[in-house]
């Protein structure tokens, strides 16, 4: 199969691998003669094996999208435009204890419900705190996507999250991008939390309460959603081929069949 660029061969690749991993582990596990011997009522009243193994299925198959699949595909497209980029990069650097202490306290206000989500007065009120006389703490941060030189030739750092995250990823997330922000060596201010899809399909409707209570929403700079952050990645456009490479490789590749 002929794609328009290399990035759309390898994301093409990702989703069929995928498919195909998922394809083989199913019919290692559902027996449909099986199925209705152990779950009688189950299958007469739904006498239709196809549903029964989208069912089996259904719980691994959003895990493994959500764990691997989507940081992959960023991954793929991002080292083909930029070409230094990296999946659970390892960013090592230090930063003012005193930013440190603020830094969770904020996140710890937030977790509380006693400060209203806003990054920009996150930040301005945090780095009042920052002074070259204060003790220096060593940071270490795992970035689920790293770019070290994006389009305004600084880095890139995005944690790529289901877009309906539990609260206690909703806060690691925040910390991590305030602690990387305020960090001695980071430039710009590339950081973001990313969301694949948006379930809500506009950011104004946007109303996950987690992602409510931690990030200013709708107008936070920070949240990326859907088709903002890939198209940011790759241009215009590449949500929709993205999409389109997916269908392409559910076509060769059936589940459940």
């Amino acid at each position: 199969m002929l794609f328009k660029d290399n990035w759309q061969g390898e994301v093409y690749r990702i989703f069929y691998d995928f498919l195909k991993s998922k394809k083989e582990k199913i019919q290692e596990i559902f027996n449909w003669e099986r199925y209705k011997e152990e779950n009688p009522f189950h299958a007469t009243l739904i006498d239709d094996p196809k549903f029964w193994k989208a069912c089996k299925i259904e719980r691994s198959f959003v895990t493994t999208l959500g764990q691997s699949v989507y940081e992959d595909v960023a991954l793929a497209i991002s080292k083909y435009v930029y070409k230094n980029a990296e999946k659970g990069y390892t960013y090592t650097s230090s930063i003012d204890n005193e930013v440190y202490k603020k830094i969770n306290m904020v996140i710890r206000e937030l977790y509380e419900g006693k400060r209203k989500p806003n990054w920009e007065s996150e930040v301005n009120f945090i780095k009042q705190f920052k002074n070259n006389k204060n003790s220096k703490i060593n940071l270490k941060i795992t970035m689920d996507l790293y770019i070290n030189q994006f389009k305004d030739g600084l880095p890139f750092y995005a944690e790529i999250k289901s877009p309906k995250p539990n609260k206690d990823q909703c806060m690691e997330t925040k910390l991590k991008l305030l602690r990387v922000f305020f960090s001695d060596d980071w430039r710009g201010n590339n950081i973001f939390f990313a969301f694949p899809f948006n379930p809500y399909i506009t950011r104004d409707n946007y109303d996950h309460p987690h992602i409510k209570a931690i990030f200013e929403i709708p107008r936070s700079s920070r949240l990326l959603m859907g088709e903002e952050f890939w198209d940011l990645l790759g241009g215009k456009g590449t949500f929709k081929r993205i999409l389109e490479l997916a269908d392409k490789a559910s076509d060769e590749v059936n589940l459940l069949e």
